[in-house]
């Protein structure tokens, strides 16, 4: 059957995630509450210890905070950016393979990172 009988409603109704709305607003707030005393760890420990980076990794709680940082940094910003492409990018097909290329950018680049924190351990 057609759908050309059904209301726009009816026609809205299961597509698009309707309620992820709340989830992701309340994600981003997380992630910008979480990486305010992150950052902050992070700025202390740089400008009051004269290590280098390697010898401040070394430490558990600072490893343990990059890791933590680096996560929630770049969910953070991939969160913005989805908000961003889906409010400015009119053509569904650019912005789904836009949002597809944001995901893809923030794995290999938190992988990346991660990668470069193991090795700085040893």
């Amino acid at each position: 059957m057609t759908d050309k009988f059904h209301s726009p409603l009816y026609k809205a109704k299961g597509k698009g995630a309707a309620g992820d709305g709340v989830h992701h607003w309340w994600m981003q707030r997380l992630t910008a509450i979480i990486l305010v005393p992150v950052t902050l760890w992070a700025i202390w420990q740089f400008k009051s210890a004269e290590m280098t980076l390697r010898e401040l990794l070394i430490l558990p709680y600072n490893f343990v905070a990059a890791i933590i940082f680096i996560f929630t940094a770049f969910y953070h910003a991939k969160l913005g950016m989805a908000v961003v492409i889906e409010d400015y990018i009119s053509n569904i097909r650019i912005r789904f393979v836009t949002l597809i290329l944001l995901e893809l950018f923030v794995m290999v680049t938190v992988v990346t990172t991660l990668t470069t924190l193991l090795y700085l351990q040893v």
